[in-house]
């Protein structure tokens, strides 16, 4: 067996190598697609040393020839500061420029950029319009983040139904804070009924996912027994999950967890 995985694994590199080569060529003939390939090849370093300066550079070359995805990536780099210094603002404008052509990813992260006001003024409007252009699209991130917006009332007419069916229709298809979020509709019973069991199934799957928020409030079901068998072991497993993550009601849950005589977690 680790005879065979080592034959496949050359196998891959083998062909990483023979794709960056022809992209290289391709590329070097002005190829927007084959420098927008190229750059990701760098920016994963598969076939070649890993370089998020060459990766930006290539994006940028391909962008300016009206590569779609090339704008997406340049925009991608610039936000994360991946190849140059962080430019929120300069983000914007390829993120812009990608999402006018109908590019799904660099829609929802104009929403995004929108919506929190990095890089340009806060505008729920706005955020709201690029989310639902690129939910149309079947983008689940976009269809939670309007869930958000339906749910505060912000830059939407408020409608709680609305929300509800935007986290549902995204927790079904594996995003966590949909998850999440639809599970605090089910604990709190605010406009769904109550259920116990829907939330704690909910707040499962996101806590399964890496959501901190979702893992504090699966500790606290385990640490009460509601809806469960109480267990401060997993209690204080879930609290340290999302005490790590730096979630403050964790780190005090956990705390206090310990503490007190005939709580300690073993």
């Amino acid at each position: 067996m680790l005879e065979d995985l080592r034959q496949s694994g050359s196998s891959t590199a083998s062909s990483d190598e023979e794709a960056a080569r022809r992209l290289k060529k391709a590329a070097s003939k002005g190829d927007q697609s084959a420098e927008c390939e190229l750059g990701l090849l760098y920016a994963k370093g598969k076939g070649l040393a890993q370089s998020n300066s060459e990766a930006l550079k290539l994006f940028k070359r391909a962008a300016a020839q009206g590569n779609v995805p090339a704008q997406f990536h340049a925009g991608e780099m610039y936000e994360h500061g991946r190849g140059a210094t962080q430019d929120i603002e300069e983000a914007v404008q390829w993120y812009r420029k990608a999402a006018e052509k109908c590019n799904v990813p660099a829609q929802c992260s104009l929403g995004l950029l929108f919506h929190r006001g990095r890089g340009v003024a806060q505008n729920y409007e706005e955020a709201a319009r690029w989310y639902k252009l690129a939910a149309a699209q079947d983008n689940m991130p976009s269809v939670c983040n309007l869930g958000v917006l339906y749910q505060s009332g912000l830059g939407v007419e408020q409608s709680d139904a609305e929300a509800f069916e935007c986290f549902k229709k995204a927790a079904e298809r594996g995003v966590a804070l949909a998850q999440y979020n639809l599970g605090s509709m089910y604990q709190s019973g605010h406009s769904v009924e109550e259920s116990v069991a829907d939330a704690l199934h909910w707040f499962e799957k996101a806590a399964n996912l890496g959501d901190p928020n979702a893992q504090c409030n699966l500790g606290a079901y385990f640490e009460g027994g509601r809806g469960v068998t109480q267990s401060y072991v997993e209690a204080a497993r879930w609290y340290e999950k999302a005490a790590e993550e730096g979630n403050a009601q964790a780190q005090c849950n956990l705390g206090e967890l310990y503490d007190r005589p005939g709580r300690r977690a073993e």
